[in-house]
């Protein structure tokens, strides 16, 4: 697994051949491993920067064009869905995908993304709900059951050629973790184009409330936004925001899984300008670097549905 950390760095000027060099052998494990943590195209380019693989590598490449051309299929009803909105009045803002790639990684590429997220005031939500209707996107339930009552987003599919659209009027979607944890349309800046701190707030609740960081993609994105990648982070405005938002929490073990797993020091420098300490003696056992990389065994699953218990509670 150390190879596949290595290997993962999406910043060619940062990469490094790994300690011990890849038998063409284990380069099909390797590259599964790589897709299952949303690293394949880092992985891929890495490897052949330094000369390993040579045809071992076709199924991945063959992978990753799957992978890129749903990423530019998404992009094009983006496209169709940003002035469908505007005109019911609705700006809605694009949580991950294409923002993560576009904003955070040097080349677009290396961050291929599965769906749309659009996250709008729970106000405009009949009006964002129009909007979609109008091109001919329907919610997989009920209309506006699921918002009617607490969840916190509605998944919405036109036909089979085209990708999800989530719609979203909090980022977490469970009403369990919100007494504890809520991020909004307002607490984002409501509409336009996130700020540094808080595209890093999104990466880091997305990778805790979501995921429980069950691969490396989303400590990726959270190393990239520390490092500055779209604007260099006020430690005083993401303190604010997380103290706002009860993110505290999620942004102490973002920041310490990037530093564990990736060795990303200026994560450890942003958690000491935050304040936030380190995670307590029971998180850092549920969120082990090992939790990580292994992102579905049994004992990962539950150790990560212990920490998701331990975000109801802020810092």
């Amino acid at each position: 697994m150390r190879a596949l950390v290595a290997l993962s760095e999406p910043d060619p000027a940062r990469a490094a051949a790994p300690a011990v060099r890849p038998a063409a052998g284990d380069l099909p494990a390797l590259l599964d491993r790589a897709d299952r943590h949303s690293v394949l195209p880092a992985v891929l380019r890495n490897l052949r920067a330094m000369g390993l693989g040579g045809e071992a590598l076709t199924p991945g490449r063959r992978r990753l064009l799957e992978r890129t051309a749903l990423s530019l299929r998404l992009r094009g009803q983006l496209a169709e869905i940003l002035p469908a909105m505007a005109s019911e009045g609705v700006a809605p803002i694009i949580l991950k995908g294409p923002t993560f790639a576009d904003r955070l990684y040097g080349e677009p590429s290396l961050r291929p993304f599965t769906d749309l997220d659009l996250l709008v005031a729970r106000d405009a939500w009949p009006a964002a709900d129009r909007a979609m209707a109008s091109l001919g996107y329907r919610p997989g339930h009920e209309a506006g059951r699921k918002h009617a009552g607490a969840y916190g987003e509605e998944t919405y599919r036109r036909d089979a050629s085209a990708g999800a659209v989530e719609l979203h009027w909090n980022l977490v979607n469970s009403p369990a973790l919100r007494p504890g944890l809520s991020v909004t349309w307002e607490d984002l800046g409501g509409g336009g184009e996130l700020s540094p701190e808080a595209l890093l707030t999104v990466a880091a609740v997305h990778g805790a409330a979501s995921h429980q960081f069950d691969r490396l993609g989303l400590l990726w994105d959270v190393a990239l936004a520390v490092r500055g990648a779209a604007g260099p982070v006020d430690a005083g405005a993401l303190r604010s925001l997380l103290d706002r938002t009860g993110a505290a929490r999620a942004m102490r073990m973002a920041l310490h899984l990037a530093d564990a797993v990736l060795g990303e020091q200026a994560a450890r420098a942003l958690a000491a300008r935050l304040a936030l300490g380190r995670p307590d003696p029971l998180e850092r056992a549920l969120l082990t670097p090992a939790v990580v990389l292994d992102t579905d065994g049994r004992l990962a699953v539950a150790r990560r549905l212990g920490f998701r218990q331990r975000l109801k509670r802020r810092l």
